[in-house]
């Protein structure tokens, strides 16, 4: 009887354990792995140590706690001074190996930056701005430069621009060090424009920036790479803070870069620079009897056939007396295309809806104008009608105005009916449309500007500018006063001034041949939102 009972209790045992595996193995739960990791990798150990002196070996060895990889190296890794050659750096589970080239400069600080190039291996957490130092004399350099870079013409920090720094004795030999040679220590900039260079050697300095696009270290073409120059001096110890303006480098000499066909009569020709004196002859030396004029900025042009039958362009350019290249171009319509017939046509280019009851209706023509023109039909608020003269301001640039007393609040229609404008080559003007409304002051926002410590013996231009940096309304000023803005759409403003030294109504960029600076500009500080109905006042201080 006993046997019997052991076994019943041995199965119901039995029966027990299967029912509990069953339920472990219908209720399974994944196992966690504990919180995410988010730390960057330690540095354990190095060979030789960091900040070695008397550095003689061929190989560095980094030691981590975990395994590392390189991400970006070619992006992150900075060498400061250069080497001959970039040094080899793998990574090799937790250890990285940088082997150095064999021709390391005697008494020298070295410097290897590594960015955020050394990531664990699984959440790819960077190690950010690890160094490792060393000098191949008896001590280390500890000085070091610090300074920022700012785009010239709308002071906006630039990140990744390179900065050279030279040894001031061989930039004294040879002013053109830039171009040529490689420097003797470099730094980039970061999001906020912000470089430093550690373990500089006493001594003093001349400092570049550039945008090295080629990443080779040098300021390959003054029309490819903005570059940015300061004429002083640095020392170390001392001063050490540059702040460098970067912009395009006015090229060396003039070139044609582009003649574009942008009618049956007319054509576009742009230049790498400005001009100084625009001449246009045939190839055989004679003047060309065509038409011509060039944009503010005199990089550009504007060229006009000398009559409706002539069939090309074929001219020589010049800059004052000498040579910038020739120019050929048909202007009949390509083999097998039909263009359409050739019409004046009538571009909008100032109205009263944008700047107020006060100023003039512009427009313009895509050819020169005749001497006369007749008139404009104005209607207001679907009142009656009523003819206008039509005003021609600059027949070559086929500008005309329509002039009114227009009233803030009120709808206009214009209209210009066909054969009223006629141009050089007797076409004349397809019906030519426009409705607006005159803005009140109260739709629009106004802004007074007070100017304070300006150079009375200086030009400057005042303007209000978008976020973009496009230009919105502009003066030109040469003195302190008040000075006003109205008639504005409401919406974030910047106001700027710009030192118009050349008087040329630009911003003007750098020179380096001259030692010519980019002209000077100040963004004023504070944020602007312009509000309908709305005066806002400003003082904006410049400081030279």
């Amino acid at each position: 009887m006993k046997y019997f009972q052991k076994q019943s209790h041995l199965k119901k045992v039995i029966y027990s354990l299967l029912i509990f595996l069953l339920a472990s193995c219908a209720n399974r739960v994944t196992p966690t792995g504990g919180d995410k990791d988010i730390e960057a990798p330690k540095v354990l150990a190095m060979t030789p140590a960091d900040r070695t002196t008397q550095f003689a070996t061929k190989e560095i060895h980094i030691y981590f706690d975990e395994y590392v990889v390189l991400s970006d190296l070619p992006g992150q890794f900075l060498v400061s001074p250069l080497m001959s050659k970039l040094p080899e750096v793998k990574a090799s589970k937790k250890e990285i190996i940088i082997t150095l080239p064999d021709d390391l400069a005697p008494n020298t600080t070295y410097t290897l930056n590594f960015g955020k190039a050394i990531v664990d291996v699984h959440e790819a957490n960077a190690l950010n701005d690890f160094q490792y130092v060393f000098s191949t004399g008896d001590f280390l350099d500890s000085l070091q430069m610090s300074g920022n870079v700012v785009e010239a013409s709308s002071l906006t920090k630039v990140k990744s621009i390179t900065v050279l720094v030279y040894r001031n004795d061989l930039v004294v030999a040879d002013d053109s060090v830039v171009f040529k040679k490689k420097p003797d220590y470099f730094s980039k900039t970061n999001e906020q424009g912000e470089f430093k260079i550690s373990n500089m050697a006493a001594g003093s300095y001349r400092v570049f920036a550039v945008d090295d696009k080629n990443n080779n270290f040098l300021c390959d073409s003054s029309g490819e790479e903005s570059l940015a120059f300061i004429d002083s001096v640095f020392v170390l110890p001392g001063d050490q803070h540059p702040d460098l303006r970067l912009s395009n480098l006015e090229p060396k000499n003039n070139r044609l870069i582009r003649a574009l066909k942008l009618d049956r009569f007319s054509a576009l020709i742009s230049f790498n620079k400005r001009m100084d004196s625009l001449n246009i002859k045939n190839y055989d030396g004679s003047v060309w009897t065509g038409k011509y004029w060039e944009a503010l900025n005199r990089d550009t042009a504007y060229l006009y056939l000398p009559n409706a039958t002539s069939d090309s362009i074929q001219v020589v350019m010049f800059n004052g007396k000498h040579i910038i290249d020739t120019v050929q171009l048909s202007m009949l319509p390509s083999k097998g295309v039909t263009e359409k017939e050739e019409r004046l046509r009538l571009f909008l280019r100032q109205s009263p809806a944008a700047f107020g009851p006060s100023s003039s209706l512009i427009i313009n023509t895509n050819h020169p104008l005749l001497s006369k023109i007749d008139s404009a039909s104005v209607m207001e608020d679907s009142s009656k009608s009523l003819l206008v003269p039509l005003q021609i301001t600059d027949s070559l640039k086929g500008y005309f105005k329509l002039e009114y007393p227009w009233i803030s609040g009120k709808r206009y229609q214009i209209k210009i009916l066909p054969g009223v404008v006629n141009d050089f080559y007797s076409l004349t003007n397809d019906t030519f449309k426009l409705e607006f409304m005159v803005p009140t002051e109260e739709s629009t926002a106004m802004i007074s500007i007070k100017t304070e410590n300006l150079n009375a013996k200086t030009n400057y231009l005042l303007q209000l500018i978008n976020d973009k940096f496009e230009l919105l309304r502009e003066l030109e000023i040469t003195k302190d006063s008040n000075y006003t803005f109205s008639y504005l759409n409401p919406g974030p403003v910047k106001l700027r001034i710009v030192e118009d030294i050349d008087r040329n109504h630009l911003w003007t960029y750098s020179h380096f041949g001259t030692h010519r600076q980019p002209e000077k500009v100040w963004i004023y500080s504070e944020s602007i939102t312009l509000r309908s109905n709305w005066e806002m006042e400003v003082i904006f201080r410049i400081v030279p």
